[in-house]
């Protein structure tokens, strides 16, 4: 009967000790869980992360071991990776090629007067054509990017003085 007694005392104080854990405001702070720890909404015994938004138990322990998750690690990885966007400054005369007036010119005389499957042709054919124009030879226009100009720069542009 003692016996008995002491194993149901042993229970009741896990149980006890289970119900006192909270997630303390000086571990979201650390430096470790900086950024993704948070405390669970209505519950203070869960902890919550952010990047994997999953509850945890609000143990030190246990906070430690999601941390070290693989699923963990890829969120953190993924989120904190790619933080700064490199690009270079391009020159003002780099930004217009003289073949740009060309390629939107021939692409309205496309849009306007034939089929999208002569661009190809006609490209080659002007270049053959006028080869003392710079603007001829850097010319680079065919099916795909003819139509692009069409669907972003021509469309926009002629919606556009339709509206005024």
């Amino acid at each position: 009967m003692r016996r008995e007694s002491i194993e149901i005392r042993r229970v009741v104080c896990r149980v006890e000790r289970k119900k006192n854990m909270v997630l303390r405001p000086e571990w979201e702070n650390m430096d470790e869980f900086k950024g993704w720890l948070k405390s669970a909404s209505g519950d203070s015994s869960k902890a919550f992360c952010t990047y994997c938004s999953t509850e945890i138990l609000a143990k030190l322990f246990d906070i430690k071991k999601h941390a070290q998750t693989k699923k963990h690690e890829q969120k953190v990885e993924f989120k904190t990776g790619n933080k700064e966007i490199p690009f270079k400054v391009v020159p003002k005369e780099h930004l217009f090629r003289p073949c740009d007036e060309s390629e939107g010119a021939l692409t309205l005389f496309i849009a306007e007067h034939c089929s999208i499957l002569s661009v190809d042709h006609l490209g080659e054919l002007c270049k053959m054509c006028f080869k003392d124009s710079k603007a001829t030879q850097e010319l680079k226009l065919h099916r795909t990017k003819c139509t692009e100009i069409m669907k972003n720069v021509a469309d926009v542009s002629l919606s556009q003085g339709a509206l005024r």
